[in-house]
Formats: structure tokens, sequence, C-alpha cells
């Protein structure tokens, strides 16, 4: 499902970054402040994560990270000159760019959340591992097999209260059934 991000959450979230946060390259906060006054071009930006997996992808950081200063992707080539990634932008508004913005507790800030989109180029799920995701459905089925054993149990009370020994043969047998199959 494609997110919806307004222009406006768009200008909120650089004038507050802007703010709040020094990035390494100045130049840097030359495009951020030119895409902020620029709505046509700021309508084909997109925040995201590893934007270097993108044709046309910006990674900028901010001071107190552990990250490279300033990266331009274009076409899989790797730039490291903020002008020249302007420039290219300034030039090509028309197409949509990919922009990463490293800062510390980026997680923890409601309005990077609110422009945060996915990457159509890397998912989410492309980094999950296959042991990360075999962990995870072994999970779910052990909580799948909670909430319906549970449920059984009610039933079998419920059976119990009522008297009714045919429900309550037909939903012990489910039970034992069940307890054998997780073994």
């Amino acid at each position: 499902m494609k997110k919806e991000v307004s222009i406006q959450s768009k200008k909120d979230f650089i004038a507050w970054f802007l703010s709040n946060h020094s990035l390494k390259h100045r130049a840097a906060n030359w495009i951020l402040n030119y895409l902020k006054n620029h709505e046509i071009i700021l309508n084909k930006i997109h925040f995201v994560e590893n934007a270097d997996k993108s044709p046309r992808g910006v990674i900028m950081t901010a001071k107190g990270i552990d990250y490279p200063d300033f990266q331009f992707f274009k076409d899989g080539k790797i730039f490291n000159n903020p002008e020249q990634a302007f420039h290219d932008i300034r030039l090509n508004w028309h197409y949509d760019w990919y922009i990463e913005i490293a800062f510390p507790n980026a997680w923890q800030s409601e309005l990077y959340l609110t422009v945060l989109e996915d990457n159509p180029y890397y998912t989410w799920n492309d980094a999950v591992s296959e042991k990360t995701e075999e962990r995870v459905n072994e999970a779910l089925d052990d909580l799948s097999y909670g909430v319906y054993r549970n449920q059984l149990l009610d039933k079998i009370d419920d059976a119990l209260v009522a008297g009714n020994e045919e429900d309550f043969n037909e939903y012990s047998s489910q039970l034992n059934q069940l307890d054998k199959t997780m073994k």
C-alpha cells in the first residue's frame, strides 16, 4: 500500500529538521531549504530508508551519526558532491527522488515517521533473514496454537457447565488432536 504524504508534512519535517539538527555537509542544508520552498519538486521527493537502492537517491547525514557525510546515487553511480546533486534535482525535477536523512533518534521523531515512505526499490522485508522469518513464523504458530487451545478449553468448560456430554467429547477430542499435532 502506497502512503500519500502531504506537501505540508514534508515542509514541516524539513523545517523541524533544519531547526533541530545540523547536517555534516553544509551544502546539504541548501538542498533541503531549496526543496522546502519549491512545492513542484517537493511533490516528487520521497523520504525513505536505503536510498542507495533507488535510481535517484540522496543520503544526508546529521552530525553525531557514524555514516558518510553525503552521498548522491544516480543510475548505479555514487557521487559525494552536494552541489552536483542539487543541480541534478533542480534540472530533473520531474523525476521521483528518494532522500534518506540519517540523524540521531530518527525513529522517535513523529514528524520523521509522518513523512517516511516505503522504498519501492528496497522493501523492509528484503532485509529480513531467513532465520528471522522462520522464528517469526514459529512464534505466530505458537500464538495461534495458544489462542485456539484456549478457545477449545472455554468450549469444554461451557459444555461441562451446560451438562452437554456430546459437545464435551467433541471439544475434548479436538483438544487432544491439537496437542498431538503441536508436540
